[in-house]
């Protein structure tokens, strides 16, 4: 189930919320691109949670940040400063270079694109709708 607010000049989407039910839990979401200067994903389990500081584009100039509560404790883990764009491309050069699999398959992508489809058929039905 999805409500999608778009931008009245140029029709792309400023405001996505949705709901994502699953055989075994379920996910909501929000995105918006021109609500505030921000970035959080959290991860919600039935063992504890994870929290993203900056994950779509992290910082280049210090380490970005992800936290692990488990149990009422928190343990934070930095991860080195890096170009994850860089590593993205270095790594899919070398997948072809090493003619080797690549490791997200274009399963991933494919079944991605399916959700996002079925995401604006529900808002632009106004009903939450089954992926099959």
């Amino acid at each position: 189930m999805a409500n999608i607010e778009y931008h009245p000049k140029f029709k792309v989407d400023t405001f996505v919320s949705g709901i994502l039910e699953f055989d075994k839990g379920s996910s909501s979401f929000f995105c918006a691109t021109q609500l505030a200067e921000n970035q959080q994903a959290q991860i919600f389990g039935t063992k504890g949670s994870i929290i993203f500081e900056i994950p779509f584009n992290p910082p280049k100039d210090r380490p970005a940040k992800i936290w692990l509560i488990k149990q009422d404790k928190r343990t934070q883990i930095e991860i080195e400063t890096c170009n994850q764009y860089t590593l993205q491309a270095d790594a899919f050069a070398r997948t072809i270079l090493e003619n080797k699999k690549v490791p997200i398959g274009l399963d991933d992508a494919v079944n991605n694109m399916i959700v996002i489809e079925k995401l604006k058929e529900s808002h632009r039905l106004g009903k939450r709708i089954s992926l099959f």
